[in-house]
């Protein structure tokens, strides 16, 4: 990293000098959790507003604040499991206005997590926000649903896919599939042809994250479907919906009110209390 000298007459480097120290003080006062089996976080790649006509949303607003949003799963077993893993193209940036911007390897560097820690990645579709930067993680077996793979979203996607193939790292599901860590992957197919979504049991408890067949968990909770502009099916969507009448905690694509836990970065959240 270039070191910026604070030039005369201008706070505003010294300021961002000491934000940083804040932040590596508060992560080195919380490091990945190793008592639990599962430990969860949230990353928060960036903010933004958004159309609410394409989503679904509890909010009489036309447009609404969203968190674009990465998980981290941390088993005592099976390792560390990224499910979805968001992108770093600044051109998207720039083009969806997202503020408070960081790529999710340079969020999990912060919490001293490198690339080749990553074991596992699940991608829930291959919309870019969800996949683009999935070939950063040299190690990790990638795991997707067959359509996706074959016709991904986003051809830029399709390149990255390409090179997680050839290094023969690429799992294609098209049933329910359980991971050694306990993750369980579900097709639904109702965000995109492919779209799947990752359930976790923990004791009597069941945890799901959506992607983006819930945009926020107060939508679901509410039984609002995906509007049709955002919905490969509709009909597999609201099936989905209906379906987490008893799931304690949700955790979806772009959650705008993170809850249960506490913030230990602008960037990481970590799960405390899920239900």
């Amino acid at each position: 990293m270039r070191t910026i000298s604070p030039k005369p007459n201008s706070l505003m480097p010294a300021i961002a000098i000491c934000l940083m120290a804040i932040s590596i003080l508060l992560l080195n006062c919380y490091p990945l959790d190793t008592k639990s089996k599962h430990t969860i976080y949230a990353l928060k790649y960036g903010e933004s507003y958004y159309p609410a006509k394409l989503i679904h949303t509890t909010l009489q607003a036309s447009r609404v604040k969203i968190n674009w949003l990465a998980y981290l799963v941390k088993d005592s077993r099976a390792g560390l499991t990224l499910i979805d893993c968001g992108f770093s193209d600044a051109n998207w940036v720039r083009r969806f206005q997202l503020w408070n911007f960081k790529a999710v390897d340079q969020i999990l560097a912060d919490m001293g997590v490198q690339p080749n820690d990553v074991d596992t990645i699940i991608l829930t579709h291959t919309h870019f926000d969800h996949a683009m930067d999935v070939d950063k993680y040299p190690r990790a077996k990638v795991y997707l649903h067959k359509v996706e793979a074959e016709n991904p979203q986003e051809p830029l996607v399709a390149k990255r896919l390409q090179a997680v193939r050839r290094s023969h790292r690429l799992v294609t599901i098209k049933s329910p599939t359980t991971l050694a860590s306990g993750l369980e992957l579900i097709p639904v197919s109702g965000h995109t042809p492919g779209s799947l979504v990752v359930k976790l049991q923990i004791e009597s408890k069941l945890a799901v994250f959506t992607g983006d067949e819930c945009y926020s968990a107060a939508a679901c909770r509410a039984k609002i479907p995906l509007p049709v502009v955002s919905a490969y099916s509709r009909a597999n969507n609201q099936a989905f919906i209906e379906s987490l009448a008893g799931v304690e905690a949700i955790f979806a694509g772009h959650e705008p009110d993170l809850q249960n836990g506490q913030w230990l970065t602008p960037w990481v959240f970590r799960y405390e209390s899920l239900f």
